[in-house]
């Protein structure tokens, strides 16, 4: 199991829609017990790339 990016800064951006302290949607810290190895690794690297501050694409 990969150790969640949670930081403790849970504050969602009702702008960007993502977490400001990981980066995540509600959606993905809901799922991510969930989500296997694999799903997890892609997760973190997309997370590299995504800046909490930035509005979410559709």
């Amino acid at each position: 199991m990969i150790i969640s990016p949670c930081v403790g800064i849970c504050i969602i951006d009702p702008v960007t829609g993502y977490c400001r302290g990981c980066s995540r949607t509600l959606e993905e810290i809901s799922e991510w017990p969930h989500y296997s190895d694999e799903e997890a690794h892609a997760l973190l690297q997309e997370l590299e790339q995504r800046d909490p501050l930035a509005p979410e694409s559709d």
